[in-house]
């Protein structure tokens, strides 16, 4: 069974917002993780049944919240054209388009750049954000941001894994930061793991932050996050 699990994003101003991410319930209870099927899922063309049952399984449940929350949406996601006719219709119908953040994978194939650049107005005229996940990942293309045009970057996870010690990665989040300010976007930091990364992040002035020392994904919505978590 698919399983939305939901994971903190914590602002500086101490705001919360929740990422939605995908599970699998295995035996035992435990819950499997995407690295252990999606791209089996993607091989034997499942992919796009169960991204459908966990986004609209999280927008009902977005529905009888008051946070925001992001949604992982992929180029199969945008080019399912019945699938996203439906996820209109549903948001609609929830009224929640003020309260969710969609993410595109940028290391992911955008194979299409006329649908995605269709999908992005589309859903930002009814009021959706946009942010651009794993960005950086492998020294990326810049190019994105002014291809996608987004509301937030998420920095990728090896570039804030290591930023404590390597002085270049340490410049390139610098500089990813200075340069999404002045666009006037904002800056999301995954994998913050532990409070030595969460001071430096803060330092450099990222606006969120997401990561094991704040809250790891639960089935349940957290409720209360704060900067001094241990």
């Amino acid at each position: 069974m698919i399983v939305p699990v939901y994971q903190p994003i914590l602002m500086l101003n101490n705001d919360v917002k929740y990422e939605v991410l995908m599970r699998i319930e295995g035996s035992e209870n435990t819950l499997l993780t995407p690295d252990k099927f999606l791209e089996i899922a993607k091989a034997h063309n499942y992919y796009n049944e169960i991204s459908e049952m966990l986004i609209f399984k999280a927008l009902e449940r977005i529905s009888s919240r008051e946070e925001t929350f992001s949604v992982n949406i992929s180029f199969l996601d945008m080019k399912n054209f019945e699938f996203v006719d439906r996820l209109e219709k549903k948001i609609l119908e929830y009224d929640i388009a003020h309260r969710v953040v969609f993410e595109i994978i940028e290391s992911e194939t955008l194979e299409d750049m006329e649908i995605v650049d269709s999908f992005i107005r589309r859903f930002k005229s009814i009021g959706i954000k946009f942010a651009i996940d794993d960005f950086g990942s492998g020294y990326s293309n810049f190019a994105y941001i002014f291809k996608l045009n987004p509301d937030f970057l998420k920095l990728d996870g090896s570039l804030v894994l290591n930023i404590l010690s390597d002085k270049s990665i340490y410049t390139l989040v610098e500089s990813i930061i200075d340069l999404a300010h002045k666009l006037n976007i904002e800056v999301i930091a995954e994998f913050v793991s532990t409070k030595e990364i969460y001071d430096v992040l803060s330092k450099l002035g990222v606006d969120a932050m997401q990561g094991y020392y704040l809250g790891r994904p639960d089935r349940e919505i957290k409720k209360i996050i704060t900067k001094d978590a241990t």
